[in-house]
């Protein structure tokens, strides 16, 4: 299923420390305008038309996408029913939010669209996220919980990314404890933070650093695991090992050339939220190609080799291939100027692996999975 990563807009009610619009040179933040919004639905139903058996993932991301409002939404729904009559079924929509601006008008918009579950991102333990300028922490995290207990409220899920950032290494229990403890029917997902060019090179962590924390975190999860929701990485690890499901995330799967596509809130096409953050891969507008088009461009050609020139090279041999693929493109072209070589967070995956997960299902069986 290819999924497109649609940006409305820059603007959002938070400051996060590491978040790539805080850096901007530029504070003026764009919108997708109305007639983009239209051009949009337009496009996917003319994409899902050529194909009678695809489906099309739409995920609202930012910026904060509720801050646009309730009449932002209700024009996706009557877009979506205007242009997509025969194909909306097979429209799979997700959002991603801080949930501090979540109401019970936009709950009620979110399930007309379909959504079930809400993405969301919580920091408890460092002042890198708040609301404003300069960043209230408390009062983000009290709204946060306030957003999450709504979602409850109205039967809708909840995941959960938190984003590991050196104030966060030594903490690494307190973050799991009180993650897990807000109950949310979703996974939590653990992600080290990507500092871009002009963002704060303090708060980046290394590859052994994110090893050490996920191992602290690790040995309680595994114990107790059966009481946990899905943790990443360590549920979609385990289970790859045990050869129970191959799902993987974008960006482990080696596949992500063909199945991402981002709308910037100008109508720039990239190829998904990270490369657009970093101003690569652009594959022109939503004005000028087709989804079809966009998803063929021939810049996607050095992601479709990557796989090829690191199994033949850099990760020649390597025995956690088929769980890794190199790591994201977008982390290794921060890192070294090219897509074409590995992520140096795959030294973290093997490390950890290796020294925590490996051991545990040895020493637990076949029956020990998650």
């Amino acid at each position: 299923m290819a999924t497109i990563i649609f940006q409305p807009t820059e603007a959002c009610n938070a400051s996060c420390a590491y978040c790539y619009v805080v850096h901007k040179e530029s504070r003026v933040t764009k919108t997708a305008s109305v007639e983009t919004l239209e051009l949009l639905f337009v496009r996917i139903n003319e994409f899902l038309a050529d194909r009678p058996n695809d489906r099309m993932g739409l995920v609202w991301h930012g910026g904060e996408p509720l801050i646009l409002g309730p009449a932002y939404f209700e024009a996706a729904i009557d877009f979506q029913g205007k242009h997509c009559p025969k194909t909306s079924a097979r429209i799979r929509h997700a959002i991603q939010s801080n949930l501090t601006l979540l109401t019970g008008d936009l709950v009620r918009i979110l399930k007309k669209l379909g959504v079930t579950t809400v993405g969301s991102s919580c920091d408890p333990f460092t002042d890198l996220r708040g609301l404003g300028r300069p960043a209230d922490a408390a009062e983000y995290h009290r709204r946060y919980l306030d957003g999450l207990e709504l979602l409850k409220r109205e039967g809708m899920g909840c995941g959960i990314i938190y984003v590991v950032t050196k104030p966060a290494l030594g903490k690494a229990l307190e973050i799991f404890h009180h993650l897990t403890g807000l109950n949310v029917s979703g996974p939590i997902d653990f992600n080290p933070v990507m500092i871009h060019d002009g963002g704060p090179g303090h708060l980046g962590i290394t590859a052994e650093e994110f090893t050490t924390f996920l191992g602290a975190i690790f040995p309680v999860w595994w114990r107790d695991r059966s009481r946990y929701p899905d943790v990443g990485p360590f549920t979609p690890l385990v289970r790859n090992l045990l050869g129970e499901d191959r799902k993987l995330s974008c960006r482990d799967s080696g596949r992500c050339a063909d199945l991402y596509l981002n709308l910037g809130p100008d109508g720039r096409l990239s190829h998904c939220n990270r490369s657009c953050e970093s101003g690569l891969l652009d594959y022109g507008t939503i004005r000028e190609k087709t989804l079809a088009q966009a998803l063929a461009d021939p810049g996607r050609n050095v992601l479709r080799e990557r796989s090829r020139i690191l199994f033949e090279g850099e990760c020649r041999g390597c025995r956690f291939w088929s769980l890794c693929h190199g790591g994201c493109p977008v982390e290794a072209w921060h890192e070294t100027g090219s897509f074409l070589h590995k992520s140096s967070m795959c030294a973290a995956r093997k490390d950890l692996i290796e020294r925590y997960v490996e051991p545990a299902i040895h020493e637990g069986g076949r029956d020990s999975s998650p």
